[in-house]
C-alpha cells in the first residue's frame, strides 16, 4: 500500500488532483467514515418515524447514494440485541400496497464534518400491531439501503419504545 505522503506527492505533481483527493484511499471512501446514529419520534397523530443521522467524520466531502424513501424503513425488534430478524419491517408494508413503491435513488455529498438526517415515513402503531404483535416494549431501528459507496443495507438501532398502550 502506498503511504499517504507518497500518494499525495504522486497525485499533486503527476496527476494534478487536489490534496483532498490525494489523501483518500479506497477504504477511506467506505462507510466507516460515517458516524451512524438513530432515534425515533412520534407525530401529533401518534405515528412513529425513525430518524437516522449520518455524520461525515472526514475533513473532506463524502459522496453517497441511497435508494430513497422506498428503501429506508422502520424496523421493530423483540430484543435490544437486534440479533434476531425484525418482527416488523416497514418495507413489507409499503411494498405490499397497490402499485408498490418505486425507488428514486438520492445522490448527495455530505460536506466535510457535516451531517444529514434521513427520516422514515411515519406509520401508525396500529399498523405495526396489526401484524399480530402484542402490546409491549420493543426496540426500533432504522434501515437504509445504500447504493454508493457500496451496495449494503445499514441497520441503525434507535432504542426502546412502548407499542400498543396508546
Amino acid at each position: 500500500m502506498v503511504s499517504k505522503p507518497a500518494r499525495l506527492l504522486a497525485c499533486l505533481f503527476a496527476l494534478g488532483c487536489s490534496s483532498d483527493e490525494a489523501l483518500l484511499s479506497p477504504i477511506d471512501h467506505e462507510l466507516d467514515r460515517l458516524r451512524l446514529e438513530a432515534t425515533f419520534e412520534r407525530n401529533v397523530l401518534g405515528g412513529v418515524s425513525g430518524v437516522a443521522t449520518l455524520q461525515n467524520l472526514w475533513p473532506a466531502p463524502f459522496p453517497m447514494e441511497y435508494a430513497g424513501v422506498c428503501a429506508q424503513s422502520l424496523l421493530v425488534y423483540a430484543s435490544a440485541s437486534y440479533s434476531d430478524p425484525p418482527l416488523w419491517n416497514q418495507l413489507r408494508y409499503w411494498n405490499g400496497r397497490p402499485g408498490g413503491c418505486k425507488w428514486m435513488p438520492v445522490t448527495l455529498v455530505l460536506p466535510a464534518n457535516g451531517s444529514r438526517q434521513i427520516k422514515t415515513p411515519a406509520v401508525a402503531p396500529t399498523v405495526i400491531m396489526g401484524d399480530s404483535i402484542p402490546a409491549g416494549t420493543y426496540f426500533l431501528a432504522v434501515s437504509i439501503r445504500m447504493l454508493q459507496p457500496r451496495d449494503t443495507t445499514l441497520v441503525i438501532p434507535a432504542g426502546p419504545t412502548q407499542l400498543g398502550f396508546d
